[in-house]
């Protein structure tokens, strides 16, 4: 995580570069906690990992989270500037205490409020669905967001979906059909699978579009798309077409 207490009560940051120097120095001076369970955290400041905090090896959260890895640690870093960059008051792993929950990112706009949750390792469904309800019972619009190495094309159109990636088919503008976001820190580059039509229960055809980060926008992000697909049988090769038309 990027978001610590000091032993003053403030909070501190880490999204922002700092040098390697001024944090051992500063690990060498105070101690640091979890703003959601209170106990004592970690500086971790190597020389290869993203400089953040970390629970000491054996501590339970009140705030069931999984390990961090270096991808997830910049995509979240990424996502945060970008929604900065857009204007949107943003905040950084802010905890919610009244539901004891901790979004990577909680985004506002004029009229609503966003808990962004960038997934980049496998949870189980009940601990989605308490995450996402808790946000809705709170009046937040839950969205997930995977990390795009779970993106597995098999074709211009067709997809490997597997039953944990269909947890986040969601839809923000009913009664349009859900979709599937990625996001890839690596490229900096969103894929959204939109028009999901499982033909296996392993392969699923569907709409993908690839949008760069420094073109794409939050509306965009949460606006459906007109295209959709159509699937019409090929009786000189006796086998199934899917071709792709505006609604």
């Amino acid at each position: 995580m990027f978001v610590a207490l000091r032993e003053n009560g403030e909070y501190i940051s880490l999204v922002e570069k700092w040098k390697r120097s001024d944090l051992l120095e500063l690990r060498s001076n105070e101690s640091f906690l979890c703003p959601a369970c209170l106990s004592k955290v970690q500086l971790k400041a190597g020389m290869k990992k993203t400089h953040h905090f970390a629970h000491l090896r054996g501590a339970e959260c009140s705030v069931k989270t999984e390990p961090e890895s270096e991808y997830h640690l910049e995509g979240k870093r990424k996502l945060y500037r970008w929604f900065q960059g857009q204007g949107y008051k943003v905040q950084l792993e802010p905890y919610l205490d009244e539901i004891s929950q901790r979004p990577d990112l909680l985004v506002t706009t004029e009229d609503k409020q966003y808990a962004i949750e960038y997934q980049c390792s496998q949870i189980d469904y009940p601990l989605f669905k308490k995450r996402s309800d808790s946000y809705r019972n709170k009046g937040i619009v839950p969205i997930w967001i995977l990390g795009a190495k779970w993106f597995k094309r098999q074709s211009t159109y067709s997809v490997r979906l597997s039953p944990f990636q269909w947890l986040f088919a969601t839809s923000f503008n009913q009664p349009f059909q859900p979709s599937i976001h990625y996001y890839c820190p690596d490229t900096s580059t969103f894929v959204k699978l939109s028009n999901l039509q499982p033909f296996t229960t392993s392969e699923t055809f569907c709409t993908i579009q690839f949008h760069k980060e420094n073109v794409h926008t939050f509306p965009k992000l949460l606006a459906p798309i007109n295209a959709n697909l159509r699937m019409y049988k090929s009786d000189c090769l006796n086998m199934y077409t899917f071709d792709e038309f505006s609604a």
